[in-house]
């Protein structure tokens, strides 16, 4: 639980809705679609995280955009979904999130911007 906490960080930086599958994992997966440089983005912020928690693996997974819209969502419901994923549908796949609301500063704020 610890490695998922302490990435929650970033994953918040990355504005990535969460999504747990096995909290006690030394690797992240991250499943990211690309419409410019965001994969890069998120692999170089992965890499600074990795190096600061020598413990955790982030392996950033790129997908092509109808992966996330047709095969997430499945792979969501199976169980066996990525740890985080840069998602459109932010609605349709709130069940899944991790709640994060203990680790952030206003929580009220992200529930009307999760709501809107």
């Amino acid at each position: 639980m610890l490695a998922l906490r302490r990435f929650v960080g970033l994953a918040l930086a990355l504005a990535l809705p969460l999504s747990l599958n096995d909290a006690r994992a030394a690797e992240i997966r991250v499943a990211c679609y690309s419409d410019g440089n965001e994969c890069e983005v998120t692999q170089d912020l992965a890499k600074r995280f990795e190096a600061q928690n020598a413990d955790v693996k982030v392996v950033i997974d790129k997908v092509p955009y109808k992966a996330i819209l047709e095969q997430l969502p499945v792979q969501l419901a199976a169980g066996e979904g990525p740890d985080i994923a840069r998602v459109t549908d932010l609605g349709g796949l709130a069940k899944y999130y991790l709640d994060i609301t203990p680790y952030v500063k206003d929580p009220k704020y992200w529930e009307a911007v999760s709501t809107a």
